[in-house]
């Protein structure tokens, strides 16, 4: 989890706006909506924002590959960096949440949690060089696949701030089966 209320999130898929439960006494945007309204409300909303941006995801794959091959591939990154990090600006305005971090707060973050924008760079750059060779099924699927995978370890272990969530044999599974749709995408 991250720390205080409304962040920002530049990188994967279109510029999201992480709603959390927040620490240290601060409820953040989500839990305080969630202390006024019982919860489930809230998580609906927010299960249907996290499908939505696997959608656009779909769609910002196209888009990104198509202008890396209309003014090539580095300067794409850096007009789609600076068009999410606007986004993310103008969101966080919107929304209320945008404001200058305390110095404790900076000096309280792990080392970990600043690499979140180099790997939201990475994902970006292979939509650019990837995703318009092998089409956005195959990418998506790939990518969604890898990123099931990391989660299922992530969950495991309690890594980079998310709560323990073994893997059982159903997660497994579910990953297996995730392998399998990957191998029938690619084939047809």
């Amino acid at each position: 989890m991250t720390q205080g209320g409304v962040i920002p999130r530049l990188g994967s898929g279109a510029t999201a706006c992480l709603l959390d439960r927040g620490r240290h006494g601060n409820p953040g945007a989500a839990g305080a909506l969630q202390q006024a309204k019982g919860g489930v409300a809230v998580k609906i909303v927010l299960y249907l924002f996290a499908v939505g941006s696997g959608l656009m995801n779909a769609v910002q794959s196209g888009c990104n590959s198509t202008l890396g091959k209309s003014i090539g591939q580095f300067p794409a990154a850096v007009v789609i960096g600076l068009i999410a990090t606007g986004s993310a600006v103008a969101f966080g305005l919107v929304a209320g949440g945008l404001a200058w971090p305390a110095a404790d707060k900076v000096a309280g973050a792990p080392w970990w949690a600043w690499v979140g924008g180099v790997l939201g760079a990475t994902f970006i750059m292979a939509q650019l060089f990837v995703a318009g060779e092998v089409g956005s099924g195959v990418f998506i699927a790939m990518t969604v696949t890898a990123s099931v995978t990391m989660s299922l370890v992530l969950d495991h272990y309690g890594l980079v701030g998310f709560e323990v969530h073994p893997a059982g044999w159903g997660r497994i599974a579910g990953a297996l089966f995730m392998f399998a749709g990957l191998g029938l995408i690619a084939r047809y």
